[in-house]
Formats: C-alpha cells, sequence, structure tokens
C-alpha cells in the first residue's frame, strides 16, 4: 500500500511539473493548464497527508503518527497560542493612598512587582503586587500618600531566581499615561 501511494505521488508530482511548465508557456491564460494545475496540487497534497500518516507502522497497527505521546508525568500543555502576562489596567489614574488595581490574564509566575516612575524616570515607589482574595488575575498595589500629583510612569515586572545567587528581572509591561491624583 505504502508503496503504491509512493509511486502515485511521484507520478502526480511529474504530472504537476508538467502541467506548471504548461501554465508558463501559455502565461497563466489557459483555463484549462491552470484547473489542471489545482488539481494535480489537491492531489499531491492528499497523496503527501497519505503517506505521513502511514509511514510509522504501517496501517492497520493503530499507531497514525510518528510522534511519541507527551510523558503522563507532565501535566502542564504548552499552547502557543495563550498569551501569558497580558496586563490590562483599570484606570489610568493612581490615587495617593488608595489601591490601584491591575489584572494579569494568564500570570506565568508568582512575584510581580509595580514601580511608578516620574516622568523624567525618578522611581517614585515600587511595591510586591498582592493578589486579590478570590480572584487569579487581579493584583493591586496601595500607592503611598505621599507621591507628587502630575504624570508618571507605570512599569510592571517579574522577578524569578535563575540561581540561589542571581535573579532574573523581567519587564512585561509599561504605560506613559499615568496620572498620579
Amino acid at each position: 500500500m505504502r508503496f503504491k501511494a509512493f509511486f502515485i505521488y511521484i507520478g502526480v508530482g511529474v504530472a504537476f511539473l508538467a502541467v506548471s511548465l504548461w501554465v508558463i508557456l501559455t502565461a497563466g491564460k489557459n483555463a484549462k493548464a491552470v484547473g489542471a494545475k489545482y488539481k494535480l496540487g489537491g492531489m499531491l497534497i492528499a497523496t503527501w497527508a497519505m503517506l505521513s500518516a502511514c509511514t510509522c507502522n504501517g496501517p492497520g497497527v493503530g499507531t497514525v503518527t510518528c510522534y511519541d505521546p507527551a510523558p503522563p508525568e507532565q501535566p502542564l500543555c504548552y499552547d502557543v497560542a495563550v498569551m501569558t502576562n497580558e496586563v490590562v489596567l483599570e484606570s489610568t489614574t493612581v490615587k495617593k493612598g488608595e489601591n490601584f488595581r491591575i489584572t494579569i490574564k494568564e500570570p506565568s509566575e508568582e512575584n510581580y512587582v509595580a514601580r511608578l516612575l516620574s516622568a523624567e524616570g525618578k522611581e517614585l515607589q515600587k511595591a510586591d503586587l498582592t493578589l486579590e482574595e478570590g480572584s487569579n488575575w487581579d493584583f493591586f498595589f496601595k500607592a503611598s500618600a505621599n507621591l507628587p500629583a502630575g504624570k508618571a510612569v507605570l512599569v510592571v515586572e517579574f522577578t524569578h531566581k535563575v540561581s540561589d545567587t542571581e535573579e532574573h528581572i523581567e519587564e512585561i509591561f509599561r504605560s506613559e499615561d499615568i496620572t498620579i491624583e
């Protein structure tokens, strides 16, 4: 079965090359040539799928791919499409002496730090973000009562230990539209 599919694949590939030459010679103006090229291309893709599904242990054995399954002791599945550490601000106004909420969707770390900087870059306040009771994503910090009013920059970052003596700090969010009242 596998060899038969392989020879079909070779035959369709040669026919595809011939039809491609026909399309090139007619400058793509011959509808029959273009249609034949699409049909042969579809056959190539379908045959390639059949070949790749049958190459491990052959049909009928139960294994349909060459990939080993993930080990059972790996409980988490990493999905590239899921964004982690996406920061959303409820407000861009920080009120002195009050809690400021920051939502971190799909947090990947446990220790987050918020830093308020002046417009010139001077650090006004640095605070550990605390997870709100009963929430998975909502963090907050209490703004200092003696912050100067005006424009500020909010930076959210996390720290994780690389070794016993070394830490890595990574910035995940920066907003320069913060107002302190």
